[in-house]
């Protein structure tokens, strides 16, 4: 409670409710690929105009994670058995703002594109590869 404001006003500018899947001792490693996709489709007509019905832009994530352990590795399958390609989730990939000066501009609505493939790198020390479309 705000005590110089007798209303009581707070404001959250963001705010997300759900399940957390914090991964700790595996991390992504680089490059982290990002395609921009224009959904726009352009038509050109036989009198020579081009015609054009603008859609949205999206961006495609390739995101590589290295170092899992079996429960994050687990946890990421369970992840996916429960939302699969059809639902989308939030991922925050510069919380630290390491390789960006917008928080914000990496905090995306995205959905799988394929399912993820793991490898047993060696013993409790799994990777994988995700394909992440953002959400228009």
């Amino acid at each position: 409670m705000d005590r110089d404001n007798a209303r009581g006003y707070i404001e959250i500018s963001s705010l997300l409710l759900g399940d957390v899947l914090d991964i700790t001792t595996g991390c992504p490693q680089f490059p982290l690929e990002v395609t921009e996709v224009d959904l726009t489709q352009s038509e050109r007509a036989i009198s020579g105009g081009n015609f054009s019905s603008v859609y949205g832009k999206t961006s495609e994530l390739s995101l590589d994670w290295k170092f899992l352990t079996k429960t994050e590795m687990e946890a990421i399958r369970d992840m996916f058995a429960e939302l699969g390609t059809g639902f989308p989730f939030v991922v925050a990939l510069d919380p630290n703002e390491a390789y960006s000066t917008d928080l914000e501009r990496w905090v995306l609505l995205v959905k799988f594109n394929d399912a993820p493939a793991f490898a047993l790198d060696r013993p409790n020390q799994f990777s994988t590869e995700w394909l992440l479309v953002e959400e228009v």
